[in-house]
């Protein structure tokens, strides 16, 4: 197919996955075929392919208001990605106390790339304030999560943003900057709860239940204490 808004991008997508996926069959004998969404979630359960009997997942989609969709998609449908470049001055001196970098991660994601507090301006209640800003900031915009990746050994940005809500989500291993803590910070409740859940917190309630798919009936069968079939 082409692709009247940028036939350059469709025809390196074209190359790519015929010469990766296509040009030759797998292990010389299975032929790979490229699909829409509703096929491969189509065959997901079937008998072979199904999950473990209590896997559950959530449709974080499902779990975003309506009106935070409509922002989101108005913030993807434009030609303009959005970046967030910010510099806090002092106007009594004109020095620059902070600079500030950001922008989406995914359709619901934003991500503080970037945040550095001049070192004559430590302490004084810049990098919270900011933060409070940010959160402010990603919430109007409809973002159902705000991530941050900083070094396991940076205790006060690690303790700002912890005080403020954020959760350590993770570690990782990043080929430039090494070892990594992943933060996220939770706008909706039902998501904060998904989070709370995953950690050994038992609160499923109907947002929960409405976006859950997988094997949420089986899993439901295990905590009742009912057999369920392998």
């Amino acid at each position: 197919m082409s692709d009247p808004i940028n036939p350059a991008r469709r025809q390196l997508i074209e190359d790519a996955r015929r010469a990766a996926f296509t040009a030759e069959p797998l292990l010389d004998r299975f032929v790979v075929e490229f699909v829409d969404t509703d096929t491969i979630w189509g065959h997901a359960d079937a008998p072979g392919f199904a999950c473990q009997p209590a896997d559950l997942f959530f449709d974080t989609e499902r779990l975003v208001p309506g009106h935070q969709r409509v922002k989101l998609d108005l913030i993807a449908s434009t030609g303009q990605p959005l970046l967030d470049n910010l510099l806090v001055r002092d106007p009594a001196n004109g020095r620059l106390v902070a600079l500030f970098r950001g922008y989406p991660a995914s359709w619901h994601q934003y991500h503080m790339q970037f945040t550095a507090v001049h070192s004559d301006y430590r302490r004084q209640g810049v990098y919270s304030a900011l933060l409070e800003r940010v959160l402010q900031y990603s919430r109007l915009l409809g973002f159902t999560e705000v991530l941050s990746h900083h070094s396991p050994n940076n205790n006060p940005i690690l303790i700002a943003k912890l005080k403020q809500g954020f959760k350590i989500s993770g570690l990782e291993v990043e080929s430039r900057f090494g070892v990594n803590v992943v933060l996220r910070y939770y706008h909706q409740a039902a998501s904060l709860d998904a989070f709370a859940l995953r950690c050994g917190h038992i609160a499923f309630h109907p947002a929960l239940r409405h976006s859950a798919y997988g094997k949420v009936e089986a899993l439901q069968q295990v905590l009742a204490g009912d057999n369920v079939p392998a």
